[in-house]
């Protein structure tokens, strides 16, 4: 019989939340029974570089420990947009920065629609 893992941890994201407001949204998490939370920006309704304060003292006040940030991400159709999605991993990083995530999780389709050659000059990896 195999045995779990003495590091292994629960943890269960706040983007399945993500409707309602942000204290809310991390109090089921907490009352839910989890220790642990895989922090989703889509939970965030206004993605700025102050709203990062409000979160951090939710994620506190209900004794979480944030395993992982999933980033915001914005579907970009244009050269013009990559400059706004690159915006919003920044703002991500610095929510992960702050929430004290040791991973931040960017998900791949922020760029897929963009052609090479634009993706190329602003620096994002082909490997999208």
């Amino acid at each position: 019989m195999n045995e779990l893992r003495s590091d292994l941890r629960l943890s269960l994201s706040n983007g399945i939340f993500s409707r309602y407001p942000l204290e809310k949204n991390i109090a089921a998490v907490r009352e839910l029974g989890f220790e642990n939370l895989e922090f989703n920006m889509k939970s965030v309704k206004v993605e700025d570089d102050t709203s990062v304060y409000a979160a951090k003292r939710l994620v506190d006040a209900y004794g979480l420990k944030c395993l992982s940030l999933h980033a915001a991400t914005v579907h970009v159709k244009d050269e013009v947009e990559v400059h706004r999605a690159v915006y919003y991993g920044k703002i991500s990083l610095e929510f992960a920065r702050q929430l004290q995530a040791p991973v931040m999780v960017v998900h791949s389709n922020v760029s897929r629609r963009l052609s090479e050659a634009p993706r190329h000059r602003v620096g994002v990896s082909a490997c999208f």
